[in-house]
């Protein structure tokens, strides 16, 4: 009667106990305890920097995040692969400018960005977001927001790799149903 997480360490030592070169993992951390998938993890990363080649499958994005390439599936199909960072690059608008201002009406700071630099913009009381790729804009965009608006703060945000994969998953989605 061995724990799920005892199970998991026996069956990884059972793999491992003929030093393979090639090591196919099937989600290896399901039904583990945080603590034990972290040192599976670090395990993992040791055994990589042996020269042990690691594929594995994982549903879980922060562990696929630790691997040195990624790749999508989706129905059975590879559907993009990469590192992380050209995985990222790949998908449009890809990261997140948020400012936040002191006047509650942000509409047309929003306008005024999206029809002079077709990017694609959201806001709500104080807070404006806007999507874009080219960080030579940047200086451009918050200018003509503090034009209209007092800044408070401003943050930029990159895509997650849960982000990335929804972007290739849909754009796999629309490919397929165009045919």
């Amino acid at each position: 009667n061995l724990s799920g997480g005892m199970k998991r360490r026996l069956s990884l030592a059972c793999t491992l106990i003929h030093e393979p070169r090639l090591l196919i993992l099937d989600e290896p951390t399901v039904g583990v305890d945080p603590n034990l998938r972290l040192n599976f993890w670090d395990y993992f990363s040791d055994l990589n920097d042996e020269g042990v080649t690691i594929l594995t499958t994982t549903h879980i994005m922060d562990e696929a995040e630790k691997s040195k390439r990624i790749g999508f599936m989706r129905s059975g199909k590879l559907i993009a692969e990469g590192t992380f960072h050209d995985l990222k690059k790949r998908v449009p608008g890809n990261r997140k400018l948020i400012i936040e201002t002191r006047e509650e009406n942000t509409q047309k700071s929003a306008m005024s960005i999206h029809e002079q630099y077709q990017l694609k913009t959201s806001f709500y009381k104080f807070k404006l977001e806007v999507l874009y790729d080219d960080d030579s804009i940047i200086d451009d965009v918050l200018s003509l927001v503090r034009k209209q608006n007092k800044i408070t703060s401003i943050q930029t945000v990159e895509p997650s790799l849960e982000d990335t994969f929804i972007f290739f998953s849909e754009e796999n989605t629309k490919e397929v149903m165009s045919k």
